[in-house]
């Protein structure tokens, strides 16, 4: 094997393991969203549930805003 050849399976395994570290990281960073969010969910129907209606609607908005945001992320990568 010649070493231009060696060169770039070796760029090309870096590459790689690059992008399995970054979805491993995406997979940790998905899952802590969605049980934050799920969290502030739980969160805006008790405050409803104890008549602090400003309180859930901010909530709610804040969810909202976060699931906004992925769904622009989603289409930047498409």
């Amino acid at each position: 094997m010649k070493m231009s050849q060696i060169a770039f399976a070796q760029a090309r395994y870096d590459r790689v393991s690059e992008l399995h570290q970054v979805e491993v990281h995406l997979h940790t960073g998905g899952a802590q969203l969605i049980d934050g969010l799920d969290y502030a969910a739980r969160l805006a129907r008790r405050a409803r549930l104890c008549g602090c209606h400003e309180a859930s609607v901010s909530l709610l908005g804040a969810i909202d805003h976060c699931l906004q945001l992925n769904e622009q992320l989603k289409r930047r990568v498409v």
